[in-house]
């Protein structure tokens, strides 16, 4: 039973098409964009009105002519490879948009962000080229279109992607790319009260019917639709 998943065990989700991709600067799939958000975070993320709120920044400032984003990060995270997140990632992140060949964000970081400044190892302020009160927005977007930050290591030498090592609740065990992914709990999250299950599994069921056939017999505990 689901209920019983509350202080651990395996949660088994049906899906109905597998990502295309696990490098979540790259322009995802519905599927895999619940898992970016998984493995990976964003400095923001949306709340229930779909207004900002903190994820890895704690707090953040517009400046008064709307040129100045300041980001206050959260002090203590760690990537699932144990490596600090401090400012510097997040600005390799932005300038891994701004000259990836296809990366999500590109197009606008490079309109809209002029320079970067880091005064210390957890705020970063993003200067713009124009004055935008909306471009915070950007930050936390909805879930399949979202900013996150990912290891530099998640990514060789030339910018090519290697794995997914992100600073969210689970961290990836394995994916068989058309059949399964498999998610374990990141223990070294830094909210202790996360995750609640300690592994999730995304089974692909194409079929309708299978998937509900899944669910009833137990197989899978949940499906999306």
């Amino acid at each position: 039973p689901i209920a019983a998943l509350a202080d651990g065990g395996t949660l088994v989700i049906g899906v109905e098409a597998d990502q295309s991709k696990i490098d979540y600067s790259q322009n995802p799939s519905l599927q895999g964009t619940n898992t970016a958000t998984l493995i990976n975070e964003g400095l923001l993320i949306p709340d229930e009105n779909n207004q900002p709120a903190a994820a890895l920044a704690e707090s953040w400032e517009v400046s008064p002519d709307a040129t100045r984003i300041t980001f206050n990060l959260r002090k203590g995270v760690t990537f699932h490879d144990g490596s600090a997140f401090t400012a510097s990632d997040v600005v390799w992140n932005i300038e891994h948009h701004k000259t990836t060949e296809g990366a999500l964000f590109g197009p606008i970081f490079n309109q809209m962000i002029a320079s970067v400044e880091t005064p210390d190892d957890h705020t970063v302020v993003l200067n713009l080229t124009q004055p935008s009160a909306s471009f915070i927005g950007t930050f936390a977007d909805r879930y399949d279109c979202m900013f996150v930050t990912q290891a530099p290591e998640s990514f060789d030498a030339d910018g090519n992607f290697i794995t997914a090592i992100g600073t969210g609740p689970f961290k990836l065990s394995e994916w068989v790319q058309g059949d399964s992914l498999t998610l374990v709990k990141n223990d070294s999250y830094w909210n202790a009260d996360l995750p609640k299950v300690d592994e999730l599994v995304m089974r692909v069921i194409p079929d309708p019917s299978s998937r509900l056939n899944a669910l009833r017999s137990g197989d899978i505990h949940i499906t999306r639709k």
